[in-house]
């Protein structure tokens, strides 16, 4: 209920164009908010924010263009590498053994990938070899902003994107290499050379345990050469001296087994120092894949395993006597039962040996949380260093139990040695160095040729199976892909761009946009900008006959104008708006200065005066008062001077002023009342809620058929709410795209708060191009084309316009 009044539903009264368009009952969002936003709304913002739209596309596409056909052109090149995950390129095979060998390797192929990013001295070869091989005038090779290459700062460029990484697929051990520049033969070199540094660095890494062998045996041989040659010199300067010949055949004998113990225990130790030698390479290998690792391999099990080994040394050292006495029992040993024994007996502590053996693996691998059934490329480079850190460890401490026994073995052929003459004795000592530093010699070199050949057949885990060519197309940048993505992006941030320019501005541009926030729309007047610039050549005033008036009052000067027929369009509404009452008391009001309330409240008074209807335009602004220059009248004996008299007023007077102003228009114009605001008052508040206001609006019911009431801005004061207690209705006009939807409605709450019905809003100077895409072009050029705009230019005779008009 809002004033007393009652609809026929019970429920206040409602206007009809609020329910019918979708504005908002109290208590129930409207229809447009229920539905959100639709697609002919998103085709019409779109519509209304294309210069933000396009502005914003062509500004990515421009940069976009510009980045694009500025930028240097990158070329790509790529070389293929095959990496040995499971080892066996290096070993040769798949069985435990081999796993176990010098050579072996077992990594997975993600672990190289990593490798090859983050290795610093492998990009370091690489850059060294390129700036000895890349042709002058390639970016690298001429270094960066004026700084002269070098190794490191060559590396480091490379490595910072130069250069990618990554496995052709999951089913195929396949690592490709890409490198990028500007110069395309240095792109095809630099994956070259990663390619061939990659595979040469594998090799050093599988050849690290034995190259370290094959250094010490070298180093060794050569000692034992050196002191070959000074036992030979001794032996020949002592058999000179002495006259001596040659050892009896006891003695030759004991010489010949005591050198050849010595001989066995100097291969012993050889063999444990280049066996050691290869466990610390395998553990600084470890070491620098896994810190701390090598301390936590340990097991209960090493000291069977060497008790096991001592034993089966001396049953060799057994039947290595029986080799003596009898060669052909080698290969035969079931010829000699004692022997058959000794080998059955060796056999047996062997298969223990193994069986301990992968005991020990099983517990090294736990350390870490890898069991041994991880197999194929699953195991890492890592677990492999563990399995070979202990095939080491079980073979150093075999060598070690057979130079045990070898050096007790030793002490008791001395004693024997000690019965036979002094001179004897120096001969023999002699002859016993001699034999067995030569056998130790021949053993090393046996040995140092075994380790060349090693050395030179391990391949590492690395192939090269394609090499780069030289790049012939750029692959950056990509002109038409780059201008389709920019095209992309421009449109789909300018439209986001005006989604958001749309959500955060509150303006009212459109009539939806007053419908969704619950007003309803009684009318929409176009902007006459564009009618008094084409027909009064952009001016303000229009001088008929001697008289100026606004050129505003379309309603008068244009009366088959578009905005003449919005405002019948208005007044039709405002009739029809309260069914169950008849509006004749109406106020016209805005929420702000400047939004044409005024020219509104005119063109509607001459609007319903034409239809017939006696009406009263009363300018209620006794602040700043602008009817009375908008038609060019008297301001005084206005609204003020008649709150101050106690005599009816003279209605005809103010009919008479106008009539030098319409004189010359339709006959129906005489119904047209104007009743300006008077003398300035000092408290035009108190004067407006007067209870003379209320006696003179109610003379006014009986004396006009309508009365408009135009009065200030409802937030600025608060004459419009003492006005609006004795109207019937109120209606705000906003303005196209300047007025605030937040200000609208404090506007409407301000006057709702006297009790008047809000019957609706009037948009006020909406353009022909949002009109049409409204629906809401009226006709435009409707019966007023080119002659009538020459006629009233002019001052030809035409219906409904001036006889004489100047501009």
């Amino acid at each position: 209920m809002e004033n007393g009044r009652v609809g026929p539903n019970g429920h206040g009264a409602q206007p009809v164009n609020t329910l019918l368009s979708g504005g908002a009952l109290p208590g129930y969002p409207s229809l447009v908010e229920e539905e959100g936003l639709t697609l002919a709304e998103l085709l019409r913002m779109l519509r209304q924010e294309w210069r933000l739209i396009v502005a914003v596309f062509l500004l990515v596409v421009l940069a976009v263009a510009a980045y694009t056909f500025t930028r240097q052109p990158v070329y790509q090149a790529s070389s293929v590498v095959l990496v040995d995950t499971n080892g066996r390129r290096a070993s040769g095979g798949t069985s435990l053994e081999d796993l176990l060998s010098v050579g072996g390797s077992n990594r997975t192929l993600y672990n190289e990938v990593e490798i090859l990013r983050q290795s610093l001295p492998l990009a370091e070869r690489v850059g060294a070899r390129l700036l000895e091989e890349a042709p002058e005038g390639t970016p690298l090779a001429g270094g960066v902003e004026g700084v002269s290459p070098t190794v490191n700062v060559t590396a480091r460029q490379i490595m910072a994107g130069r250069v990618r990484f990554a496995p052709i697929n999951d089913r195929a051990d396949l690592i490709t290499i890409t490198a990028m520049s500007t110069a395309p033969a240095e792109a095809a070199l630099i994956a070259n050379l990663y390619a061939e540094e990659y595979r040469n660095r594998s090799q050093e890494t599988s050849r690290a345990s034995v190259v370290s062998s094959r250094a010490f045996i070298e180093e060794q041989a050569q000692k034992r050469s050196e002191e070959l040659s000074g036992v030979e010199d001794r032996l020949t300067e002592f058999m000179t001296r002495e006259g001596a010949v040659a050892l009896d055949s006891e003695g030759q004998n004991a010489v010949s087994q005591i050198a050849a113990i010595d001989a066995a225990i100097e291969e012993s130790r050889v063999e444990i120092e280049v066996e050691r030698a290869a466990l610390r390479s395998l553990e600084q290998q470890v070491e620098e894949v896994e810190p701390g690792l090598v301390r936590r391999i340990a097991s209960g099990v090493e000291n069977e395993i060497r008790v096991l080994q001592e034993r089966i040394a001396q049953l060799e050292l057994q039947a290595s006597d029986y080799y003596a006495v009898d060669p052909s029992l080698r290969g035969n040993e079931s010829a000699n039962e004692d022997l058959r024994v000794i080998t059955t007996s060796i056999a047996g502590l062997r298969q223990q040996v193994d069986a301990l053996s992968q005991q020990y693996v099983r517990e090294v691998l736990a350390v870490g949380g890898m069991g041994p059934e991880a197999g194929g490329s699953a195991l890492s480079y890592v677990t492999q260093l563990k399995r070979q850190v202990v095939e080491k460890r079980i073979r150093i401490q075999g060598l070690q139990a057979r130079l045990a026994v070898l050096q007790n073995q030793l002490q008791s052929y001395e004693s024997r040695l000690r019965d036979i003459p002094r001179q004897t004795i120096e001969l023999a000592q002699l002859s016993r160095q001699r034999q067995s530093t030569e056998r130790t010699y021949l053993f090393l070199v046996e040995k140092l040729q075994e380790a060349r050949v090693a050395e030179e057949s391990e391949l590492g885990y690395v192939e090269v199976i394609r090499r780069a060519d030289v790049p012939w197309q750029p692959v950056s940048p990509q002109p038409l892909r780059n201008m389709l993505v920019g095209m992309l992006f421009g449109l789909v941030l300018g439209v986001g761009l005006a989604l958001m320019r749309r959500t955060l501005d509150h303006r009212i541009r459109t009539p939806e946009d007053l419908r969704q926030h619950g007003f309803s729309v009684l009318g929409v007047v176009p902007d006459m900008a564009d009618i008094i610039k084409r027909n009064f050549g952009g001016k303000d005033l229009v001088r008929i006959d001697s008289h100026e008036v606004r050129a505003t009052l379309a309603a008068a000067l244009h009366p088959l104008s578009p905005v003449t027929e919005a405002v019948r369009h208005l007044r039709t509404s405002i009739r029809f708006s309260l069914p169950d009452k008849r509006v004749q008391v109406l106020l016209l009001t805005s929420s702000g200065p400047g939004e044409g309330k005024s020219t509104t409240a005119m063109n509607l008074a001459i609007s319903m005066a034409q239809a017939g209807h006696r009406t009263l335009l009363v300018d209620a602004d006794l602040r700043r008062p602008t009817v009375h220059s908008h038609l060019n009248i008297p301001r005084q004996n206005g609204l003020s001077e008649l709150l101050f008299r106690s005599s009816p007023p003279d209605w005809e007077a103010f009919r008479r002023r106008l009539k030098v102003t319409w004189d010359h228009f339709d006959d129906e114009v005489e119904n047209l009342y104007v009743l300006p605001a008077g003398k300035s008052v000092p408290s035009p508040a108190e004067l407006l809620g007067s209870r003379r206001l209320r006696d003179l609006v109610g003379e006014m019911r009986q004396a006009f058929d309508i009365v408009i009431f135009d009065t200030p801005p409802a937030l600025a004061v608060t004459d419009p709410v003492l006005v609006a207690t004795l109207c019937d209705a109120a209606v705000l006009v906003a303005v196209a795209k300047e007025t605030d939807w937040t200000t609208l409605e404090r506007a409407r709450e301000h006057l709702e708060v006297s009790g008047v019905p809000v019957i609706g809003c009037v948009l006020n100077k909406f353009t022909g191009r949002e009109a049409k895409g409204y629906g809401y072009g009226y006709g435009y050029g409707y019966g007023y084309g080119a002659a009538d705009s020459f006629a009233l230019s002019s001052g030809a005779e035409s219906p409904s316009t001036p006889a004489s008009v100047e501009v």
